[in-house]
């Protein structure tokens, strides 16, 4: 496919998709800009629901950052990864850390950090 366009052509490559489209018509360039428009939308409404407090619907409040680090933590290793979190300072986030399968990490908690000698 990309081999069969000419130098200047305008292509519009969906990243959700994966099509891509070789000059596109007036109607398929107002409809990818319509698309990105309510990408965008969503994108910021969602930006505004992280600073909002989380609670479930018996009134238990969820720290969205403990939702996210289990995600990650979780990839990684589905992904065969070693996890290392940093910036660990208490007890609390060494033992959520645990909870959630990561093992290895560094922060104030073990030691304050070291000059490096040439």
């Amino acid at each position: 496919m990309v081999e069969n366009i000419d130098d200047g052509s305008k292509v519009i490559l969906d990243g959700d998709t994966g099509e891509i489209t070789a000059d596109p018509t007036e109607e398929v360039i107002a409809s990818y800009q319509e698309k990105i428009k309510k990408q965008q939308e969503m994108n910021a409404y969602y930006s505004s629901l992280v600073s909002l407090p989380a609670v479930t619907t018996d009134g238990v409040r969820v720290e969205l950052m403990q939702i996210v680090l289990a995600q990650v933590i979780s990839l990684g290793t589905r992904l065969h990864m070693q996890v290392i979190c940093e910036g660990i300072e208490t007890v609390e986030q060494e033992q959520l850390l645990l909870a959630n399968g990561c093992s290895c990490g560094q922060g104030f908690l073990y030691a304050k950090p070291m000059i490096q000698y040439p």
